[in-house]
Order: C-alpha cells, then structure tokens, then sequence
C-alpha cells in the first residue's frame, strides 16, 4: 500500500458487535487521530485542505490484538 490508498475493507467481532471497516471512513474531524495522540487535542480543524506535511504525525501504526 501506499499513502492515499484506500485500505481493503474488513469485518471484525468487537465487544460492540460485528464492525465494517470501511464504515468508519471519512473521520474528517479527526477525532480517531486525536484520541490515539497522533496529532496535538487542541490541532484546529478538519482533515480537508491538510497536506502530507500537517498529516505527517497521523501515519502511526497501531497493532491492536
């Protein structure tokens, strides 16, 4: 995969049911990125208009198991 490619979907049993990947798709506001720390709580507005530069922190890897 490269940067800007859109990740395969997947299907995973959670303690909230079954979830869909690819639902959780167009989280502008960044939030998820938030929570995890990968950019600073109080980074000021959406994902729309930031470049590869301001996006930079976002591309961690989490594993979760």
């Amino acid at each position: 995969m490269r940067i800007n490619d859109i990740a395969p979907n997947f299907t995973a049993n959670s303690t909230h049911g079954t979830i869909n990947f690819h639902d959780w798709i167009g989280d502008t506001e960044l939030a998820v990125a938030k929570l995890y720390n990968m950019l600073p709580a109080e980074e000021l507005g959406t994902a729309d208009g930031r470049t590869a530069a301001t996006n930079a922190t976002v591309r961690s890897v989490f594993v979760i198991g």
